[in-house]
């Protein structure tokens, strides 16, 4: 394995853990004035897990993908039952969809170019159809009961993070694996062209409201929406890449980035039983000291995890599936 390439990838997880951390703390300090540069920041988080997830399930697919799946799902439902009291599947948070893409991958990857690419094109057929001619129903049924044909629609169309069109965003990562993308002078250019276009669509064009106190845009994902996020993430895997001397595997943000899944199962925990529960003012400074504190918080307890217990894969895998680690 190639450590550096694991070090900026780990960095940019990290990066991505931070603006969750923000992210999934705005409804405690929801503002509907929040400043549209700050909404586009926020929404930064998920597309990049995905795309992520995409690149190194093709990167180091391996005898252990079919564990990192069921690692990945078990946490999605294990946070549904014990943290937000759902029903399993319920919800198709982020967890679904990135557990999806780990187990597409493997597949994706085996099967000839010519049909990747026309799956790719199937599902983004699919996508625009849904936009046209399927109502996208921006309110949430109740995440406690379980009904088939709604939970299918929640996850194709119109639930957190639908299948279409996220499962297009870890392909993207795949692609860029396989076609070591990354390492092409032109893919900066066109991951620039890709923000601009994007960035200038979302901030001239009227933002799709909050949901459920959330800010982030993708609320329904539009094409101005993937443009944006593809474009910003390619400019970004460029840039980290290209500063190895700056992202080493002991750089302190690639702690979080290599305990990912854990720091995401204990956001949850820390937002669903402390912030959730206590007053706080709704004031920027409140919102920053508990932005800071929560990171610190987990950061502690990544670092705590490497210290004591550096080989994690020689752990009972139920306890691996248990705390995500």
């Amino acid at each position: 394995m190639n450590t550096a390439r694991t070090a900026y990838i780990d960095f940019l997880r990290a990066l991505a853990i931070l603006i969750m951390l923000m992210a999934n703390i705005s409804p405690v300090f929801f503002n509907p004035e929040t400043p549209i540069l700050l909404r586009m920041i926020y929404s930064m988080a998920a597309p990049i897990f995905v795309f992520l997830a995409g690149y190194s399930a093709f990167t180091f697919s391996s005898s252990n993908g079919n564990f990192a799946f069921w690692r990945v799902l078990f946490a999605a439902v294990l946070l549904d039952i014990c943290v937000w009291h759902y029903f399993p599947f319920n919800s198709f948070d982020v967890l679904y969809t990135t557990a999806l893409v780990v187990a597409s991958v493997p597949l994706f990857k085996k099967i000839p170019a010519y049909f990747q690419h026309l799956s790719f094109l199937v599902l983004l057929t699919l996508w625009i159809l849904s936009l046209l001619y399927y109502p996208y129903r921006f309110e949430l049924s109740d995440p406690h009961h379980f009904n088939i044909a709604d939970s299918l629609k929640r996850w194709l169309f119109d639930g957190w993070f639908p299948i279409l069109p996220w499962i297009l965003t870890g392909w993207v990562g795949a692609y860029f694996a396989k076609f070591k993308l990354i390492e092409k002078t032109w893919i900066k250019w066109s991951g620039l062209a890709l923000f601009i276009g994007g960035a200038g669509l979302i901030y001239y064009q009227p933002l799709n409201p909050a949901r459920e106190g959330y800010l982030e845009i993708f609320y329904p994902v539009t094409f101005k929406f993937l443009f944006f996020s593809w474009g910003l993430i390619t400019l970004l895997l460029f840039v980290i890449s290209t500063e190895k001397d700056l992202i080493s595997k002991n750089n302190l943000l690639c702690v979080i980035g290599r305990n990912s899944l854990f720091a995401y199962i204990l956001h949850c925990v820390f937002i669903a039983f402390v912030i959730g529960k206590i007053e706080i003012e709704n004031t920027v400074s409140n919102m920053l000291l508990t932005w800071l504190s929560l990171t610190v918080v987990i950061f502690m307890l990544c670092y705590a995890r490497e210290k004591f217990i550096p080989k994690s894969a020689e752990l009972p895998k139920w306890l691996r599936l248990l705390t995500g680690i």
